[in-house]
């Protein structure tokens, strides 16, 4: 497990190509620079907050 993902989320993150890692065997070796790029440049998790809606009145 890598910094509570889990290992098949690793596996699928590697072969999209989203991070970067060398395969021995059936063990992945992962680079964290690449971990780190992906963290800062992944969307933020959850439903985006609603704006304020403005009320207009008619004059």
């Amino acid at each position: 497990m890598l910094g509570g993902v889990a290992t098949e989320h690793v596996n699928h993150l590697l072969l999209g190509g989203k991070i970067k890692g060398i395969k021995f065997g059936k063990s992945w070796m992962v680079f964290l620079p690449s971990v780190e790029q992906y963290q800062k440049n992944k969307s933020p998790k959850g439903r985006p907050p609603k704006n304020e809606l403005k009320l207009m009145t008619a004059t």
